[in-house]
């Protein structure tokens, strides 16, 4: 299959711009708990229960972001649902830099988990796919350095603008807005991963799945939307030993 075995371009550039996923996330969790936790709370009154359910609606947010972001990264595309996540990424941002009481902090710590949740698994899948044999793994621990880079760099500014109190805290937040508005820009000029379009394209075709039917990919139930690069891949090895794969309708199978 010549769309998943092409060398992708600039592999590098892709390991940055995907990996600056881990950068805006570790910032946004470092810049919460100390905006949230010191710069917000004098200024807005937030006792230890608010800012407690602030920061842990925050985590909560991530962790189901992260649950439904692969999913849909398989479904749609890594290239769509980790831009469309930038977005919901700067929109929380720019909802902690406005927030003036608890009840709009709430609602920017649910926006932005979410958003860091879905962008870091697709991300990642990302570079994992677009980067050439025997690179792959160092192209993503890229992306853990970059994760350490946010958080020292979020807690250098905040160490400069803690003097500031609550305007201290917009500003750091401010500084995420555009971070995330330019990384945004850069993404959009990305292609979408070969090796998940070679799945797509496998899929449409009826090489994994039967079109609006039930079938058998490689031994798993497999429903239309539902299929994986991986999968795909043994399906073609499959053939070329093979031939082309049979897909038997249900009734038959149950028949037999």
């Amino acid at each position: 299959m010549e769309g998943s075995t092409a060398t992708p371009a600039r592999p590098w550039r892709t390991a940055l711009l995907a990996g600056m996923a881990s950068f805006l996330d570790s910032s946004a969790l470092v810049a919460a708990g100390i905006v949230v936790g010191t710069l917000y709370a004098e200024d807005m009154g937030l006792s230890e229960g608010r800012i407690g359910l602030v920061l842990g609606l925050q985590t909560m947010a991530f962790a189901v972001g992260a649950l439904f972001g692969g999913r849909l990264g398989d479904r749609f595309g890594r290239r769509r649902v980790f831009t469309w996540s930038m977005v919901v990424y700067a929109l929380g941002a720019a909802l902690f830099v406005v927030a003036e009481g608890p009840g709009a902090l709430v609602v920017a710590a649910a926006v932005i988990g979410l958003a860091i949740g879905a962008d870091l698994p697709v991300s990642l899948a990302m570079i994992n796919e677009e980067g050439p044999e025997g690179r792959k793994a160092s192209l993503v621990v890229f992306s853990s350095v970059l994760w350490n880079v946010g958080i020292a760099t979020t807690m250098l500014l905040s160490a400069f603008l803690s003097g500031f109190g609550a305007v201290g805290g917009r500003v750091l937040f401010g500084y995420l807005v555009a971070i995330a508005l330019v990384v945004l820009g850069a993404r959009l000029t990305m292609r979408e991963s070969v090796e998940w379009q070679a799945a797509r394209q496998a899929a449409d075709v009826g090489g994994a799945c039967a079109s609006g039917t039930s079938g058998s990919c490689c031994g798993r139930r497999c429903r239309w939307g539902r299929w994986s690069p991986r999968c795909t891949t043994r399906v073609e090895r499959r053939r070329e030993h093979d031939g082309p794969v049979r897909l038997v309708p249900p009734r038959q199978r149950r028949r037999r």
